[in-house]
């Protein structure tokens, strides 16, 4: 069965549980904005503040010696914070050991963990094996116990010993520990359709969290130019990617940049600005790439890593942001949290239509929504983004602010009901 969202066009009532509970996520994210993931678990979490819930997280921290046990709790926005050190090679990966018996003895010792009713994994902090112990100890608590499931993912590297490991982790939980669970909470409807039919409960919510932001007006920092300027961020290839393997790459930057180099030609005038890697680790692994790098000149700027709070400053007075992908497991499971991101901080994208974007994304009125497989049709939409007049743009920035698609309070309803399916919620859920 699949919890069903409201409108996410509309602003829902608010609903919540009457009763204080208290839950738990549990998984590979640094909180609250380390990574994507960390902002995937925020979103949720002031979810389940929203319906009633008081909460606690374990994520991994790089900042901890390896081998160590659980941090000091720290409480940030509301979420009392602890931390397992990040597991660095294979050796980090294989202590599932030493990382359950530090949750087990959390739910068995700690004040907050013995009233514990609910329990979230994303991903594991270690091995996947981690989840299936995860849940057997639920089950003897009677803790409920849900998957956060966000995508399916393939791994192709010059190691095939590494694949082949990353493959059996994968299997193990998609197929083997989310079927085991009360339900889950899945980030697109490929992955609650393919657990619906094991039988499970589940709920689709996309990503929610982002910069705090307004929707009473378009930023006052934006300043008009003639040039329109994208963005992306993020990081597509693994370093040791086989060379021009671009069906290994999540995001096709190398299609993004032809496309304007198409452009430039026919005298449209915009700049890119990249963060997440230099030009040169692009070349490494995407060689074929040196030409049209060439043509570009100074159209596209390559800024390397830079911390979020640089990324969000400069998504803040970006024109639009850009992300094509192709259609394949990966891309249908997963939901890019940098499309959420961009709305919410109004934003307009450039994206390929795939999976469950036209849900959320509206063409002409969030953006554009890209034609997959196609180029042609793909640069006729990246077109109309460059030459839109600076009224329609505004336009669509302001459509982006008052969009309720990513925003938390939203799926508040249809996550009571999520709640009410796996025996959490005995009472109707009361309105404010």
């Amino acid at each position: 069965m699949t919890i069903r969202n409201s409108d996410v066009r509309g602003r829902p009532a608010g609903l919540q549980v009457r009763s204080a509970r208290k839950a738990l996520y549990v998984g590979n994210f640094e909180f609250p904005d380390g990574n994507a993931a960390g902002k995937r678990v925020a979103g949720n979490l002031k979810l389940l503040q929203r319906v009633g819930y008081q909460t606690a997280a374990i994520g991994v921290s790089r900042n901890m010696t390896s081998g160590s046990g659980l941090s000091e709790a720290v409480t940030i926005d509301a979420v009392v914070t602890r931390n397992l050190p990040y597991p660095e090679g294979l050796k980090g990966w294989a202590r599932v050991g030493s990382a359950y018996r530090q949750v087990r003895s959390f739910l068995d010792e700690d004040p907050f963990g013995r009233e514990v009713s609910l329990v979230i994994f994303y991903g594991s902090p270690v091995a996947s094996l981690f989840c299936l112990l995860l849940i057997r100890a639920c089950r003897r608590r009677r803790i409920r116990i849900v998957s956060d499931c966000v995508d399916w993912l393939s791994v192709s590297t010059r190691s095939p010993v590494f694949d082949a490991i990353k493959f059996a982790d994968n299997l193990l939980q998609k197929r083997l520990a989310n079927t085991r669970v009360d339900g889950v909470i899945c980030v697109s409807r490929y992955l609650a359709d393919y657990y619906e039919r094991h039988g499970l409960t589940t709920i689709v919510i996309p990503p929610t969290a982002g910069a705090e932001d307004s929707v009473d007006a378009v930023p006052a920092s934006r300043q008009e130019s003639r040039e329109k300027r994208l963005l992306y961020a993020g990081k597509p290839f693994r370093p040791d990617m086989k060379k021009d393997s671009v069906r290994a790459l999540k995001d096709r930057i190398d299609v993004v940049l032809r496309i304007l180099r198409r452009l430039k030609a026919e005298g449209c005038s915009f700049k890119l600005n990249v963060y997440g890697f230099r030009e040169g680790e692009l070349l490494d692994v995407l060689p074929s790439l040196t030409s049209t790098l060439e043509a570009l000149g100074d159209s596209a700027v390559f800024h390397g890593q830079v911390s979020s709070e640089e990324v969000f400053a400069a998504l803040a007075v970006a024109d639009f942001s850009v992300l094509v992908r192709d259609v394949k497991r990966e891309t249908l499971s997963g939901f890019p949290t940098k499309v959420a991101e961009s709305i919410r901080q109004g934003v307009p994208v450039l994206v390929t239509d795939i999976g469950d974007i036209s849900e959320y994304v509206s063409d002409g009125v969030h953006g554009f929504l890209l034609a997959p497989k196609d180029f042609d049709a793909q640069c006729a939409g990246i077109r109309k983004a460059l030459t839109l007049t600076h009224a329609e743009l505004a336009g669509m920035r302001n459509a982006c602010l008052h969009s309720m698609a990513f925003r938390e309070e939203t799926y508040a309803p249809p996550f009571v009901d999520f709640l009410r399916a796996l025996g959490l919620v005995s009472e109707p859920a009361g309105q404010h």
